[in-house]
């Protein structure tokens, strides 16, 4: 059982620390609240939005990753198979989620200066891009 439950925990883990959309609404929205937001709750984009906008924002994002999808119609039936150990696994799913996503954002929050500006974007953009490129030549030299 206990075998189970760390197995469980550790490819959680690696499921929610792989980006998604969820880390982007987490950075988007902590970007662009800046400081003045709550970036703990992943939806810091001030006083304009409420937090039923936030809950339906995330929600949103959730259902339309296709992790999320395969995590829980494939993986996580291999760890229960009662209603309530499943719904325990998704409470404890969703509890290491929130806190992933929270340390996330605070940590964006902290270095939002340095990612607001112009040079530092430019670099980021050429890296991104460079890297990119790299991908889709080395995908186009395995296809041959």
């Amino acid at each position: 059982m206990l075998a189970s439950f760390l197995a469980f925990a550790g490819v959680s883990a690696v499921v929610i620390m792989t980006p998604g959309p969820d880390t982007a609404v987490t950075i988007g929205s902590t970007l662009s609240g800046g400081r003045t937001g709550e970036p703990a709750a992943g939806c810091a984009a001030g006083p304009r939005r409420s937090p039923a906008s936030c809950w339906r924002r995330g929600l949103l994002s959730d259902l339309g990753n296709p992790k999320m999808a395969v995590f829980f119609t494939s993986l996580l039936p291999q760890f229960g198979s009662s209603f309530a150990i499943l719904s325990l696994l998704g409470l404890m799913f969703a509890a290491m989620t929130f806190t992933w996503l929270a340390g996330y954002a605070v940590a964006v929050a902290r270095l939002g200066g340095l990612l607001r500006r112009a040079r530092f974007r430019r670099a980021l953009d050429a890296v991104t891009g460079a890297a990119l490129i790299a991908f889709g030549l080395n995908l186009a030299i395995e296809q041959r």
